[in-house]
């Protein structure tokens, strides 16, 4: 998933808040995918779309399989430590019986 993808996904989504985007964090090549790891920039890029459209935040598949490059660019990322306030479910009054 890029940025591009991050940012049209969670604007998708948006009804359906808060949103939580997957990115990918290994080689696609064994399933007929992308034959390369996404790189340290491409992973910030990534995070940096899913926070600028208002995502709660992220996470990767498949983790075991991240590059030093990912993590570090997982770790160095400055998520946005913006509170998030869920709205609370909204209960029926429950009717007493007579």
């Amino acid at each position: 998933m890029t940025g591009t993808d991050a940012a049209l996904d969670a604007a998708r989504l948006s009804t359906l808040r808060p949103v939580h985007v997957i990115g990918q964090a290994f080689n696609f090549a064994g399933v007929g995918g992308r034959t390369v790891s996404p790189s340290g920039a491409e992973i910030t890029e990534f995070l940096s779309a899913s926070r600028r459209a208002g995502t709660l935040g992220a996470s990767f598949w498949v983790w075991q399989e991240a590059t030093p490059e990912e993590w570090a660019a997982v770790s160095g990322f400055p998520w946005s430590s913006v509170e998030f306030r869920p709205t609370p479910p909204r209960v029926s009054p429950k009717r007493s019986r007579p």
